[in-house]
């Protein structure tokens, strides 16, 4: 699937609003950002065999690890829009894509494990 950036972002703005609102104001607290890939640190970090695989990336400290210590940002979601867009055939199907991936990402930003989230069945 193949469409302009403004057009994918138009998708991820009708995503953040299909999300429940008692969440959104969370997602005001983490900017959401949209690149193409994840770079060669990002792909290094998370142990990626292929860049391709990662939709979407939680950057900062979670609510639940938050201290004086550990400061509270700078916080981000990140969409990789490549790889989103390789992943379906419709703007349907990239928006429910985008949202559940918004919404995977969140659950980190609140403090949700990898396990957790999956058990959620995001």
């Amino acid at each position: 699937m193949n469409i302009s950036p403004e057009d994918f972002d138009l998708c991820v703005t009708g995503a953040i609003n299909t999300i429940d609102p008692q969440f959104r104001p969370y997602l005001d607290e983490v900017p959401v950002i949209v690149e193409d890939l994840p770079d060669d640190v990002v792909t290094e970090q998370m142990h990626l065999g292929d860049r391709r695989t990662l939709l979407g990336l939680f950057r900062g400290v979670p609510l639940n690890r938050r201290s004086v210590l550990a400061g509270g940002g700078p916080n981000q979601i990140v969409l990789y829009r490549q790889n989103l867009l390789a992943q379906c055939r419709n703007r349907r199907q990239l928006a429910e894509q985008i949202r559940r991936t918004l919404v995977h990402e969140l659950a980190h930003y609140l403090g949700f494990s990898e396990q957790q989230i999956r058990r959620l069945q995001y």
